[in-house]
């Protein structure tokens, strides 16, 4: 039974952290990036205050690591355009020249 707790926290906080934090960045390579930013790459946790408020720490890294690994392989097995498109979208969307 509490298995099935975790797995349905789990499911929950991606369902959320998918809905509300990464949909609207509207494209992975760009989803790729935010979700890199927040792994410590000291330890390999991640952090998101408004998910483990939500949540519990460990649920919002577990989520956050599983969403970031989707997007990875949603990237690496997309077709080289539409990656190459996705990065000049982000290079064009950055500030620095």
């Amino acid at each position: 039974m509490l298995g099935e707790l975790t797995r349905l926290d789990l499911e929950t906080a991606k369902e959320d952290l998918q809905t509300r934090t990464l949909a609207p960045i509207g494209y992975d390579f760009g989803r790729l990036i935010y979700l890199s930013s927040l792994r410590n790459f000291g330890t390999g946790e991640y952090n998101h205050h408004g998910l483990a408020h939500s949540f519990s720490e460990s649920v919002a890294s577990a989520a956050l690591a599983a969403c970031h690994q989707e997007v990875f392989y949603r990237l690496a097995l997309s077709p080289l355009e539409s990656l190459v498109a996705q990065v000049e979208r982000f290079i064009r969307s950055s500030r620095a020249s």
